[in-house]
């Protein structure tokens, strides 16, 4: 798709209002979460939306009375389902349990990480596109814009002809590239493949300076691309402030043999972090 004009290409994190699609025919590229989102918010906002997806399925994940019947998975399991819906049978434990995926083998890491982040869906969304066409094994192998329309070429033989390519195919960790991050500070970094590699409490190879979310993924493994990776994440990263905090108060006072607690910790009446 690189190849497209910007005006009738772009990635669904360049949008924060799809309205502005209203009556146009729009193809979303992915089988995601995003992908199938930004579908059903297409659709919802008038635009002509199709899902064109290289997956040969969709892969739903249960979610109430909307989701399409995956239930057996644990049946015949002698263990517990993991507590998130990211991973499988084995690998959603490993997942769930950050400080147990940093003492994974290394040669295993990669193989627990694409089976927890493989595209899938929430069965919420399956009624909200109902109406929109999904075409699975459609991976596109050639794609060209003339007089202000794309036409795709799928690998089945056939083509689409749409007005837009909105793209949800994932993205590349680089840190590096964060606009608010000082190129003096990103060059200090220990990193590896464009992920900061983090120690306890997710801080990185310059002192005091965390990360979360997905860049902690490679180190803590694939649940920290979720929202509910922020159960460890959060604590971690306050457990680790407070003892550098500490820390500091006792490198300030030399000679004290105790180190008085913020009065803030002291009663309580401190925020969650």
């Amino acid at each position: 798709f690189a190849q497209l004009p910007e005006a009738v290409r772009s990635h669904a994190y360049e949008h924060s209002d799809l309205g502005g699609f209203a009556g146009r025919r729009v193809a979303v590229i992915g089988a995601g979460q995003s992908a199938l989102e930004c579908a059903a918010l297409l659709h919802e906002a008038g635009a002509v939306p199709e899902v064109l997806a290289r997956a040969e399925s969709i892969y739903w994940l249960g979610d109430g009375n909307d989701a399409p019947a995956p239930a057996t998975r644990w049946r015949a399991l002698p263990i517990s389902p993991p507590p998130t819906d990211v991973g499988g049978r084995v690998t959603g434990w490993i997942a769930a349990a950050p400080d147990v995926f940093r003492h994974v083998p290394e040669s295993l890491q990669p193989t627990v990480s694409f089976r927890c982040i493989r595209p899938a869906a929430s069965g919420w969304l399956a009624s909200r596109l109902a109406e929109v066409p999904i075409s699975c094994g459609a991976a596109v192998v050639d794609a060209t814009e003339r007089d202000g329309a794309v036409r795709l070429d799928l690998i089945d033989g056939s083509s689409r002809t749409v007005d837009h390519v909105l793209l949800r195919t994932g993205y590349t960790v680089d840190v590096r590239r964060y606009p608010f991050l000082d190129r003096g500070l990103a060059a200090e970094l220990k990193l590896a493949g464009g992920y900061p590699v983090l120690g306890p409490g997710l801080e990185s190879s310059v002192t005091g300076l965390h990360f979360m979310g997905a860049a902690a993924a490679r180190s803590f493994g694939p649940v920290m691309r979720f929202v509910v990776g922020t159960w460890y994440a959060a604590p971690a990263v306050a457990r680790r402030a407070v003892v550098s905090r500490r820390s500091a108060c006792r490198s300030e006072r030399p000679g004290s043999g105790a180190v008085a607690e913020p009065q803030d910790l002291r009663d309580g009446q401190h925020e969650d972090p």
